[in-house]
């Protein structure tokens, strides 16, 4: 009976140890819809499909989430701009790609540091809880079986209305997760997590 006990305790051991280690990689894509209109140019067809275009490739960006059991680093990829044609009359180019945030689950905080106007910005506060609602579905991503998750909140933009006028709008934003049991952590890109 000892010696049972002693290798489930090492067993117990080796596991617990494995499971403190845990940690990775992993590579997001971002992709935004835009709906870009010109009215009362009649060229405007054709140049509002070329800042469509544009815009919607400056912002398709990579990112990389390094994690472990209790924190995460979550940064922009970073690449040369590819040459653009000469003959293009309109060139656009949106910045903003030097934000990196880290996240500590364990001591529920997190710290992000962003560049605006060529000054750096450190913002520290605690993690806000998101309440997910689980949805019972599932999909294969790769080799894992993936459980969906959606969390639903609303928020007030001001806009300008046809008077050039701010008023406030308020709108619905619905954010879907893919989680897999697989891999053990509550960390996850940007501020979500849980």
């Amino acid at each position: 009976m000892k010696n049972i006990f002693k290798y489930v305790a090492l067993f117990a051991f080796v596991f617990n140890l494995q499971a403190q280690d845990f940690q990775g990689e992993a590579i997001y894509k971002s992709h935004r819809k835009m709906d870009f209109k010109m009215d009362g140019v009649e060229e405007g067809i054709e140049m509002e499909k070329q800042i469509q275009a544009q815009l919607t490739k400056q912002f398709q960006k990579e990112y990389t989430l390094s994690f472990n059991k209790t924190e995460s680093f979550y940064r922009v990829n970073t690449s040369l701009a590819k040459p653009s044609p000469q003959n293009s009359m309109i060139t656009i180019e949106v910045s903003g790609d030097k934000e990196t945030l880290y996240k500590n689950i364990k001591e529920n905080r997190f710290a992000s540091q962003t560049e605006i106007f060529g000054k750096q910005f450190l913002v520290q506060d605690a993690i806000k809880p998101i309440a997910w609602e689980l949805v019972d579905e599932t999909k294969f991503i790769g080799i894992y079986e993936c459980r969906k998750a959606i969390f639903k909140e609303t928020y007030t933009e001001d806009v300008f209305n046809e008077f050039g006028q701010f008023e406030a709008k308020t709108k619905e934003l619905t954010t879907t997760a893919w989680y897999t049991m697989q891999i053990p952590i509550s960390n996850g890109p940007l501020d979500f997590g849980g």
